[in-house]
């Protein structure tokens, strides 16, 4: 169970921030690709891993995978600097994209692109189900990030107002009814030094 104010069995809560990436061109690639039978199918799905392989690779030691179907990936971030982190990622998998989303398919060149939604807040977790569990993430805080995720174009990463006010160093590309679209991040400062103890050893 994550850290946060338990509301029941499965249920609880939690502050952080959630990323919301949806990939655009998968489906004009699945339309090429499904003529070719099983083989493309074959295909297809070898795509679909590969590039969502180099996506979670590339944000390996941030946050938490909720969920990735299809075209779409959600990803949560919660403790210290969870809405660095989330925007950090979301940057991160941009680049990554724009890397390895020039797919040469056996059906010609098709190439992925990506809008990235991000909110910070309070968010509502449900753990559902019996021999199958099943988590969703629900409430106001889950919509806001569907809405911005929403309101992005590809190759943009959109926070919320929510988000960008919790960042205010971050560089940004311009202002939406939605929210702030973001360029870069600030780098972390460094870990304030800790105190020694007599024998050398550092001392939380």
């Amino acid at each position: 169970r994550r850290r946060g104010a338990a509301a029941g069995p499965g249920h609880w809560q939690t502050d952080g921030t959630l990323v919301f990436a949806d990939i655009s061109g998968f489906t004009r690639l699945t339309e090429k690709l499904s003529r070719q039978g099983k083989a493309g199918a074959e295909e297809i799905v070898r795509t679909i891993s590969d590039v969502f392989t180099a996506l979670l690779t590339a944000t390996s030691d941030s946050g938490d995978v909720l969920k990735f179907s299809g075209d779409a990936l959600v990803l949560f971030y919660d403790g210290p600097d969870h809405v660095w982190r989330a925007c950090s990622a979301a940057l991160t998998m941009q680049r990554t994209l724009r890397d390895v989303g020039g797919i040469d398919s056996s059906s010609g060149r098709v190439r992925l692109r990506m809008s990235v939604g991000i909110h910070s807040g309070r968010f509502a977790f449900f753990c559902c189900g019996a021999d199958h569990l099943e988590l969703f993430v629900l409430g106001a805080a889950a919509s806001a990030t569907v809405a911005a995720e929403a309101a992005a174009d590809a190759g943009q990463v959109l926070a919320s107002p929510a988000t960008a006010a919790a960042l205010p160093d971050a560089r940004t590309v311009g202002v939406t009814d939605a929210g702030v679209l973001v360029h870069a991040v600030p780098a972390l400062p460094p870990l304030a030094p800790t105190a020694a103890s007599a024998d050398g050893r550092s001392r939380r």
